[in-house]
């Protein structure tokens, strides 16, 4: 059980999984397996430290919103029915009840089970389903307009980002105007976070080349 009082199930713990796609996040995986087990009364078990770091990193009770409006925030016109717990179906080796031979784990997605799974979720499992059936999504953006902008912009993406493949960040750049993209594979997705005075420099110094007379000055 995990002290929120839920019990840790193995689709919880494959959610492990949104840690690999943030520089350190595979070495902080390491490190919390390596202190899994501690010796008790009856035999090896789970130590309260791990459980408890366990709930943590894959806890949504401080951003509940996060899990319920995931995937509708990306509907335009249609209903999201769980897109990726549908995907995740046609995928058998991520079944946790299947023998596969390794243990895989998941991504930055949500699931229904996660509804049960995670204490601040339980009372908002209605809601979810009610979201996840609406079908009637207005447009999310006027490319037009965007086509037309006159601010400078720019932007950093990057090549080995786990969450939004470069693809996608480099076709969303070609909407908008006067928009300069930066693409680098010095780091993962929590670049800002790794080394955030580095990369605000450069899209500063991008800013002050697209503006005739310089952005900041």
């Amino acid at each position: 059980m995990l002290p929120s009082g839920v019990r840790l199930t193995a689709r919880r713990f494959q959610q492990l999984g949104m840690l690999f796609g943030s520089g350190g996040g595979l070495e902080a995986m390491h490190y919390l397996l390596e202190k899994a087990f501690v010796n008790g009364v009856t035999g090896r078990e789970l130590s309260e430290l791990f459980i408890s770091k366990v709930e943590r990193a894959s806890s949504f009770e401080n951003s509940p919103i996060f899990c319920i409006l995931h995937e509708s925030i990306y509907a335009e016109g249609y209903a999201t029915n769980w897109a990726a717990e549908q995907l995740r179906g046609e995928f058998p080796e991520f079944d946790v009840d299947g023998d596969h031979g390794r243990y895989l784990f998941t991504g930055e997605m949500v699931a229904p089970s996660m509804l049960e799974d995670h204490y601040s979720l339980k009372p908002l499992k209605e809601v979810a389903q009610l979201l996840a059936e609406k079908e009637d999504w207005g447009p999310l953006y006027d490319l037009g307009q965007l086509a037309q902008n006159e601010v400078p912009v720019s932007a950093i993406a990057y090549y080995d980002d786990m969450y939004v493949p470069v693809e996608w960040s480099e076709e969303t750049a070609q909407h908008v105007g006067n928009f300069r993209i930066w693409v680098t594979n010095e780091w993962e997705h929590n670049g800002i976070g790794v080394d955030g005075g580095r990369i605000l420099r450069r899209l500063m110094d991008q800013l002050d080349e697209a503006a005739p007379f310089g952005f900041r000055g």
